[in-house]
């Protein structure tokens, strides 16, 4: 019974023991000694052949291979890559790495029987996105066995209070991961497995891949320094830089240098040279994000409705293995029960074996139900008929957050022989049911030719139950310029039950 983390940067799995009654990391990094393993796939030419995990990583940067990252945030939107002259989509990217990721079992224990599989999914992942990491499973052949996605949030959860019950805590959810710092501050209602949230908030300026792209920068200036180069360096250069500061970087970051700098050896160029980093170059990197977690932990406290009495702070991702990490959220709750898990990045894989486990019917545990509102749980859209048949467009997507920043739409409008026209905005449920919000009356449109009026339309919500929906003429190429067009709405939303499950 196999539970899955499907990070940006890293992924995860554990098992759930049957004899000992609990959840268990399995190392896969392939001898690297970490319960983790990059989320990168490598397509080398030469041999026409796929390299997976840490040795996509270490390999970049030694001949015309074709590394491929981030193959968790570009799900949904249909994306095809360029590998070898052909389109490979992500998706079939992906289901190569499920295949390598969850076939290394076998090479632990060629006996072992998949039952079934649970994967943690992030809380704001789109359905769009969901459909396409499933078919990313059944690509690799493990349709019969998956059982479900759940949140990452929920697989916190659920490892947190597997041998403890919650009475009455008030709890801050840290998830320090490579894209972004994710927060939540809950409070448990009764009995177990009842959690209502009352503030969520992440910041993609404090992922722990800014950091690495500071200490990339600073190898970068020390190359150019030591070969005494103004141009811009080859790609294969910053590829061999990259393999470097990653092999360094859980050096620098996990320990103390404040009295012995530590000398490193760029034993790739020629010829080789060393750099000695010390602790003023080490603050310089971590000094912003430092600063930029207290700001964040306020702005989530202050969001959920004023600092008051915090139990405990669950400090979950891969950033906190930095020891700068640990330091600075312990010195933000002194008072507190700072609780940090002995892998922070396996502690999402251990929640979703247990939710597999359950799911069986091994274990009695019955998940949590997360009273949100802070979190869409249907579609704003618009529903237009194309060709006989109604498509619905969305402008805000389940899942995502109400405060959240959204790009804009844009639409194509036919008019009258007034200039008018009626926008129908709708919600769709997680059925695919759809339910008119209201009718948008549009008068003193720009009279064009069929097919080109294009209208911008941007929707931000002031609160949970208030949508402004902004729409303005975008013009048509060099055609038809912009017009000073613009109308504004603003539309009330139902609100939810209490007690619906994420």
């Amino acid at each position: 019974m196999l539970g899955i983390d499907l990070g940006n940067a890293t992924s995860s799995i554990a098992f759930y023991d049957c004899l000992r009654g609990a959840p268990e990391l399995i190392d896969i990094s392939g001898g690297y000694g970490k319960p983790s393993v990059p989320t990168v796939m490598q397509y080398i030419p030469e041999t026409k052949e796929w390299v997976f995990g840490e040795y996509a990583v270490l390999n970049k940067g030694l001949g015309r291979d074709v590394t491929l990252r981030y193959l968790i945030e570009k799900l949904g939107r249909k994306e095809y890559i360029d590998v070898g002259s052909r389109a490979v989509s992500n998706v079939n990217i992906l289901s190569i790495y499920l295949k390598e990721l969850i076939g290394s079992i076998k090479n632990i224990n060629p006996k072992a029987e998949i039952v079934g599989i649970v994967a943690s999914v992030p809380a704001y992942m789109g359905e769009d996105a969901k459909e396409e990491l499933m078919w990313a499973f059944k690509a690799a052949g493990y349709e019969k066995e998956m059982i479900s996605f759940i949140s990452d949030r929920e697989c916190v959860f659920n490892r947190f209070f597997f041998d403890r019950e919650s009475a009455g805590e008030r709890l801050l959810l840290l998830d320090f991961g490579s894209r972004e710092l994710r927060g939540g501050l809950y409070e448990t209602q009764g009995g177990k497995g009842t959690l209502r949230c009352a503030a969520s908030l992440f910041d993609y300026g404090l992922g722990a891949k800014k950091l690495e792209d500071a200490l990339f920068a600073m190898f970068t200036d020390a190359y150019r320094e030591n070969f005494s180069l103004k141009a811009d360096l080859p790609s294969q250069t910053k590829d061999q830089i990259y393999s470097f500061m990653y092999q360094h970087k859980d050096m620098l970051f996990q320990k103390k240098i404040a009295h012995k700098p530590v000398r490193l050896y760029f034993n790739f160029t020629y010829p080789p040279f060393q750099k000695s980093i010390n602790a003023k170059d080490m603050e310089q990197i971590i000094a912003p994000f430092k600063a930029g977690f207290s700001s964040f932990v306020n702005a989530v406290i202050e969001r959920g409705g004023g600092r008051g009495r915090i139990d405990t702070v669950l400090c979950v991702g891969g950033g906190f293995e930095m020891l700068w990490a640990k330091d600075a959220i312990t010195g933000l709750f002194p008072e507190s029960g700072v609780y940090f898990f002995k892998n922070a990045k396996g502690v999402i894989a251990e929640g979703a074996a247990l939710a597999a486990a359950a799911a069986l019917g091994v274990t009695d545990g019955a998940g949590f139900i997360i009273e949100d509102l802070n979190q869409m749980k249907f579609d704003i859209g618009i529903q237009v008929r194309k060709e006989h048949k109604e498509r619905f467009v969305p402008i805000i997507e389940r899942n995502s957050f109400w405060w959240q920043e959204r790009a804009p739409q844009f639409l194509m409008l036919n008019t009258d022989t007034a200039g008018a026209a009626v926008i129908g905005l709708y919600r769709r449920d997680e059925n695919g049911e759809t339910a008119l919000l209201k009718d948008l009356a549009l008068r003193g449109l720009p009279l064009r030719p069929r097919g080109t009026l294009r209208m911008k339309l941007r929707a931000s919500m002031r609160r949970f139950d208030e949508l402004t929906l902004q729409m303005c003429d975008d013009g048509f190429g060099d055609f038809f310029p912009k017009t000073d067009y613009e109308l504004t709405e603003r539309i009330e939303i139902p609100r939810y039950r209490r007690g619906e499950q994420t």
